[in-house]
């Protein structure tokens, strides 16, 4: 009698065991792998989600609370579910979650695949709206010694690439206030965007282009400012000439740059200059080209009834970029 009693015991054991392996949906040889991506909006492409939890249910609700098996994908977002059963429904439920600027964002995705499948691709999407980037360019204004904003200016969006318009994922120009505002973009923890901003201007007759590359780590949705300088920016300088008094610009007066003193003396005013120019309406002239720590020498005049207002000065560049030289009719 102990013996039957036993015998049921086990055999009770050996069927509930057998229904709970079957609930599970674990216990065969079947499996389901796959990767997570997230669609990149500036280039049309896919991005790989590194490192987001997999969740995997049996005839289950999409609720990562009652999910049966939990893995991590590797850091090409690849993940792997072994030991299934080949008649089961699955519910496959991942997810990544990530901080931005103090903002918490879920990349995730819920789907019923049925039977275990094998390299299955599941695009992630945020949990709220992807945002943008937008932003302004702005260049040195040297009348102030500030910066106003460049319109047409091109920009150029992209993520862990070499920064020039060659290597870049989104293209953008700027509008009449110099502003920016680019397509949605892909949230992720694991990219840093970078912004590559140019422009060619014309100074004094030859055409120098701006430029700056702007990376960070820390996503910015807006506000986001590019401050761009000339790419040979060795002796770009700003001529600024003013009255005696040192309050009103001096504009469409001529003035000239020497390498050597000598030509000082010389009667006819730009004699042996090897650059001349006029300065604009706001009393400014420029220049590029000019060598780092190189000394040169200014001539500026201006009839002034039957006599001549004279700049007679020297400037050495060591103040870059953007060194601004103001002077004064004596």
């Amino acid at each position: 009698m102990k013996k039957l009693i036993l015998f049921l015991i086990l055999t009770e054991i050996a069927v509930f065991s057998g229904c709970v392996k079957e609930k599970s949906g674990f216990g065969s040889s079947e499996k389901i792998t796959g990767q997570l991506i997230m669609l990149d909006t500036l280039s049309n492409g896919t991005i790989e989600v590194p490192n987001a939890l997999v969740f995997v249910g049996f005839d289950y609700k999409p609720n990562s609370e009652n999910y049966s098996y939990k893995v991590q994908a590797d850091k090409y977002g690849h993940f792997e579910i072994p030991f299934l059963i080949k008649t089961g429904n699955y519910q496959i439920y991942a997810m990544k979650s990530f901080l931005r600027n103090g903002s918490q964002y879920v990349l995730s995705l819920d789907t019923n695949i049925g039977n275990p499948r094998e390299n299955l691709i599941m695009l992630l999407k945020p949990d709220l709206n992807m945002g943008r980037l937008s932003g302004a360019v702005m260049m040195h204004d040297s009348s102030t010694t500030g910066s106003i904003t460049v319109k047409s200016a091109d920009v150029f969006i992209g993520y862990k690439f070499i920064p020039n318009s060659t290597h870049y994922t989104c293209k953008l120009i700027t509008d009449e206030n110099g502003s920016f505002t680019s397509p949605i973009i892909p949230f992720s923890d694991t990219l840093n965007y970078t912004f590559f901003a140019t422009k060619k201007i014309n100074i004094g007759g030859r055409t120098i282009t701006l430029t700056r590359a702007n990376t960070f780590t820390e996503f910015k949705s807006n506000g986001s400012k590019i401050v761009i300088l000339p790419s040979d920016s060795i002796g770009f300088v700003t001529i600024k000439i003013i009255d005696k008094s040192g309050n009103t610009p001096q504009p469409y007066v001529t003035w000239c740059l020497f390498s050597d003193p000598r030509p000082f003396y010389n009667p006819k005013p730009c004699e042996g200059s090897f650059y001349s120019s006029s300065t604009n309406i706001n009393g400014l002239g420029y220049i590029s080209g000019l060598a780092e720590n190189g000394k040169y020498y200014i001539k500026v005049y201006k009839p002034f009834g039957s006599d001549t207002l004279w700049v007679k000065d020297s400037l050495t560049i060591t103040n870059l970029p953007y060194p601004v030289f103001t002077y004064k009719f004596n």
